[in-house]
């Protein structure tokens, strides 16, 4: 009886020791699987959220370019907006004129009812300035951009690389810090 118990503690031991040695590794697997899955999960939910929220999700097609009678008129580059105008505005048409050397142009949001005048000219010689001066840089932008609020209302300026055209952006109301950079950083060389 005595071997018999004996006998029986060591099946139990080696149970125990199996038990023991072989389950955590299974666990183990378990939760390095749970991780790697978790980790992959993460990646794509920020790959999705990235892509969502990049400039171009938020563009519209540009509803017209500005008209070739108007450009070949003006004696200086023109900028404009290549695809799209950023952030839902649309260029409204019958409002673009070339006068005494100015080129304006006003862009409205149809569901924010906002308007943003902008003006493009020739950047005066006597300008001795590379770069403008505001309150928030504008980066990505052909040039030399900064926006800043002045009464109530968004300004933004903009010096092309080539120190050739100068264009000012100017809104009804307040349209946002990231509107009017994004107004600015997407005009473009059209010629």
């Amino acid at each position: 009886m005595a071997t018999d118990l004996e006998q029986r503690i060591d099946e139990l031991e080696q149970k125990l020791q199996h038990a023991t040695t072989t389950k955590p590794k299974k666990a183990k697997k378990k939760v390095l699987l749970i991780i790697i899955l978790a980790i992959v999960i993460l990646g794509l939910i920020c790959t999705g959220v990235i892509l969502f929220l990049k400039p171009w999700h938020n563009k519209t097609p540009a509803v017209a370019f500005l008209p070739s009678a108007i450009i070949q008129r003006v004696d200086f580059p023109v900028y404009f907006y290549k695809d799209a105008i950023p952030d839902g505005f649309h260029l409204n048409e019958s409002s673009v004129v070339y006068d005494q050397g100015i080129l304006i142009f006003t862009l409205t949001h149809p569901i924010k009812q906002q308007t943003v005048s902008i003006t493009e000219q020739a950047l005066p010689a006597q300008f001795k300035d590379s770069a403008t001066v505001g309150d928030n840089k504008v980066t990505g932008a052909e040039g030399s951009a900064t926006v800043s609020f002045r009464e109530g209302r968004t300004v933004g300026t903009l010096i092309t690389k080539d120190k050739k055209t100068f264009v000012n952006l100017n809104s009804s109301d307040s349209i946002g810090t990231q509107t009017a950079q994004d107004l600015l950083r997407y005009l473009k060389l059209t010629q």
